[in-house]
């Protein structure tokens, strides 16, 4: 199983949804896995405020995956993570398989 989170100043389910759905695409992809999207589950928001006092939606997804076989080199990944994560300053390793 592989989760993913994230924490967002805005609260469109479908928004939050598919984002976290590219980030669990991108870690099987990484993996060599097959993502069974009809486990798909996204939970949230949950409310926080950060220390500049701008309340955030605590998002996560969870989706079951086969077939790990990780073959795929860092080169690979880094092209498969989306450019708006690139711009935003995120990075692959920002999520990771829930063990």
């Amino acid at each position: 199983m592989y989760r993913a989170a994230a924490a967002l100043p805005f609260d469109d389910r479908d928004r939050v949804t598919a984002g976290l759905r590219g980030q669990l695409s991108v870690m099987a992809a990484a993996a060599g896995a097959d993502p069974d999207w009809s486990t798909l589950r996204v939970e949230g928001p949950a409310r926080r405020t950060d220390h500049h006092g701008t309340g955030l939606s605590e998002w996560s997804a969870t989706v079951v995956v086969s077939g790990d076989r990780s073959v795929l080199d860092d080169r690979l990944l880094d092209a498969l993570v989306p450019a708006a994560l690139r711009r935003a300053g995120a990075t692959a390793e920002e999520t990771s398989p829930l063990m």
